[in-house]
């Protein structure tokens, strides 16, 4: 099936599916194996084969990914296959790009707009892959998949998943594992803020003692997309695992404090005054004791704007992108954290109109961007 394929039609191949995605389809099946054409950058061996021979030949190929296939592509084109035994490959630096560009956006049922959806979907598949490994390793808790990748007339600005003890569905406190829609893996303490149904919300009371009590304490773990080179699903397990399991004492003590009335937080073993200093495991589960380093250092990270405006000029994010990540900053400083994640684009024909809010909350009038 390679006779007529040359390496040139595995390369315009995987930039068809830059711009096209694959079908959902491709990945509610297994796709163990995926194809590295440079770094950073992977593709379904299936899907990409099948484009690449119909490129080169015109026939729409029907085959299955056996052993002998792949060796023979092995043996004649210098790309890697690379095999997951979850599934799905993992998080890349490229998908994670294209998410956080897409995030947010205003989405229409519209044929043109399925490009844009196959592209926006697979970060999504692999954060509940995500999800579903940790309930695996996690018996004790619940870990809610969320497959839902609209919100209203838009793409959800995020891939979040909540997990809770058995017996606290109810509290509306949670660790949140996911995709943030400026395009980092992140695991968090936290509360329901904001939903369609207000009967799922915490009371706003209850929410501002909440975020008291976090205040101040080590609540959140951030994997940068350029960082992710170095992890795989075991490391990402691994690490969440650790992690919820290190803060399962401050997941309790913020529901005992926030459903208490309590004046004043009561001291957690894991209370720090610097929430970027890891805290040494006391109770870790033995399957993941070995795993714990002895130090680790989790600085925070200063953000050089000018040297991301130059970065987002170069990676095709463009102004747009950087301006929305100063507007969830300046609301971020100022305490209005549920304003940031509702800072978005809108995507239209000539160009993006940007929602955003002032410092003391109110909504302020978009602001026009041309792609040029």
């Amino acid at each position: 099936m390679y006779e007529k394929v040359e390496a040139n039609d595995i390369i315009r191949a995987a930039k068809l599916i830059d711009k096209q995605g694959y079908p959902r389809e491709i990945l509610n099946g297994q796709q163990r194996f995926w194809v590295s054409i440079s770094e950073g950058r992977e593709y379904p061996f299936k899907e990409l084969t099948r484009r690449a021979v119909e490129i080169s030949t015109g026939e729409v190929l029907d085959f299955s990914s056996t052993e002998r296939i792949r060796d023979k592509f092995r043996d004649k084109f210098p790309f890697k296959i690379n095999e997951y035994k979850e599934g799905i490959n993992f998080f890349t630096e490229h998908e994670l790009d294209i998410f956080s560009k897409i995030a947010g956006s205003k989405r229409r049922a519209k044929p043109e707009y399925e490009p844009i959806d196959n592209r926006f979907l697979p970060t999504f598949y692999r954060s509940n892959k995500w999800a579903e490994l940790i309930q695996e390793n996690l018996p004790s808790f619940v870990v809610e998949e969320n497959w839902n990748w609209q919100s209203g007339t838009s793409y959800k600005r995020y891939s979040w998943h909540t997990v809770y003890k058995k017996g606290d569905k109810g509290k509306k406190i949670f660790f949140t594992i996911g995709v943030d829609g400026d395009g980092f893996l992140i695991i968090k303490l936290d509360c329901m803020r904001e939903s369609r149904n207000e009967s799922k919300v915490l009371a706003e009371d209850k929410i501002e003692r909440f975020k008291n009590y976090r205040s101040g304490k080590d609540w959140k773990r951030i994997i940068y997309a350029d960082e992710l080179s170095a992890w795989s699903w075991d490391k990402l397990i691994n690490h969440t695992v650790e992690f919820i399991s290190l803060k399962e004492g401050l997941y309790d003590e913020a529901i005992k404090f926030v459903y208490e009335n309590s004046k004043e937080a009561p001291k957690s073993d894991n209370e720090s005054s610097n929430e970027d200093i890891y805290i040494p495991p006391v109770n870790a589960p033995e399957k993941i004791k070995s795993r714990i380093p002895k130090e680790r250092n989790f600085e925070g990270r200063e953000i050089n704007w000018e040297r991301e405006f130059q970065r987002a000029q170069e990676t095709g994010i463009g102004g747009e992108e950087f301006i929305i990540k100063q507007e969830k900053l300046k609301l971020i400083n100022a305490g209005l954290q549920n304003k940031a994640e509702l800072v978005e684009k809108e995507l239209d024909g000539t160009g993006f109109d940007i929602r955003s809010f002032n410092e003391d909350g109110e909504e302020i009038e978009t602001v026009q961007l041309s792609v040029s």
